[in-house]
């Protein structure tokens, strides 16, 4: 009986550290979740906190959850829809052979909405396409919606982000990864292309509480450019993180066009606290200079993160930058690529600190770096693997 075993008698408090100590252990929480009231009590709140709809297959066996356990729906805090369901993983994870992708699911959708969820992430698994009208229905599921983070996305309009970006009020992180946005001039075959016409147009969209933005290989195919138009017309005024990137597994070069990078950062410098920049640029070292050059002073920021390159273009972006009198923290990062072998990373690592220092013969770049920022305390080196 479960009054005889010892995890009953255990405090709330300590029952309440335990899961949290396995809170990423999805076998740990379900096997804590079984031993007694108390820790299922505790367990279900990390086991649930984040839901993830990889098809639409999962819809029905979460109303069937929720009929058991009604109080589940209140504890969602992060909710994923993968748009392009995985064969191999759904059979893996889910035992399904296979699966119906949400984005062919019916409106409105038949799961209630999730009050607390805060954080929502589409994923489009390398080419899956979410339509604006289930893009719309689902978001009206997080009414208290806080983030929102999209990858590996096919958007099939300007207009289709747009009205899904009004959906989700107003947001305090933003972010775009392998993001594809189709606008109304290019010949993708929409099926929205009715509803286009009478669609709002990009400064409906109200970024002003926007906290922090990452922008990772994000096309625009044609014109205009979704995201120089956003920034011109709901400028990110109180912006504290602002992060470009590309990503690895894509043939795309830079996180975005260079006029849109351009205007995100006069709009973010006067409230900008940290700035993270890959500069993969399809820029000249003269124009990555004429670019940071133009760019008004930063007096908040307190820490840049700039990937070093085969190339001299960080050395280019930080003389070029204009003043900052609060930066504290200067974090240079070189990237390995997981399958690499001992020798062809000291190969690789000798390629970048030849293609980029020295920056001066006459001081160190500790002393150069102080002269620049005067206020700068530390200076990190940073050696992550990524994925080839």
């Amino acid at each position: 009986m479960e009054s005889s075993s010892p995890w009953s008698r255990l405090p709330f408090e300590l029952a309440h550290e335990i899961a949290g100590h396995n809170a990423d252990d999805v076998p740990a929480l379900r096997a804590l979740a079984l031993v007694s009231k108390t820790m299922r009590s505790v367990a279900i709140k990390d086991l649930f906190s984040v839901v993830h709809f990889a098809c639409a297959e999962d819809l029905p066996q979460w109303l069937d959850m929720l009929g058991r356990t009604p109080t589940l729906g209140n504890i969602v805090r992060k909710v994923k829809f993968s748009l392009d369901p995985n064969e191999s993983w759904l059979k893996r994870h889910r035992g399904l052979e296979r699966a119906t992708s949400i984005s062919r699911t019916a409106i409105p959708p038949t799961i209630p909405a999730m009050p607390n969820a805060r954080i929502v992430e589409w994923d489009g698994n390398y080419g899956g396409d979410v339509t604006l009208r289930i893009a719309a229905a689902y978001m009206a599921l997080f009414p208290n919606i806080q983030e929102l983070h999209l990858k590996n996305m096919t958007l099939i309009s300007m207009v289709t982000l747009t009205n899904f970006l009004c959906a989700c009020g107003r947001l305090k992180v933003l972010s775009f990864s392998n993001t594809t946005i189709y606008c109304e001039d290019s010949d993708y075959d929409s099926e929205d292309s009715d509803v286009v016409r009478e669609s709002p147009q990009p400064g409906s969209v109200n970024l002003a509480e926007l906290d922090e933005l990452v922008i990772k290989s994000t096309y625009i195919d044609n014109q205009p450019d979704f995201l120089l138009h956003l920034a011109e017309h709901s400028p990110p005024a109180k912006l504290k993180s602002l992060t470009f990137g590309s990503a690895v597994c894509t043939e795309q070069e830079g996180p975005c066009s260079v006029p849109a990078m351009d205007s995100l950062l006069q709009a973010a410098a006067p409230s900008l606290v940290h700035l993270v920049i890959e500069p993969t640029l399809q820029l000249s070292q003269t124009q990555i200079s004429e670019m940071f050059g133009r760019l008004p002073p930063f007096p908040a920021l307190h820490s840049l993160t700039i990937w070093l390159g085969q190339n001299r273009k960080a050395e280019m972006m930080i003389r070029a930058l204009a003043a900052a009198p609060n930066l504290h923290t200067i974090i240079f990062r070189i990237e390995f690529f997981e399958d690499a072998d001992d020798d062809d990373d000291r190969e690789h690592l000798d390629r970048i600190m030849r293609d980029n220092f020295p920056w001066t013969t006459s001081e160190s770049i500790k002393s150069f770096l102080k002269r620049k920022f005067p206020s700068i305390q530390r200076q990190r080196w940073m050696w992550p693997t990524i994925w080839s």
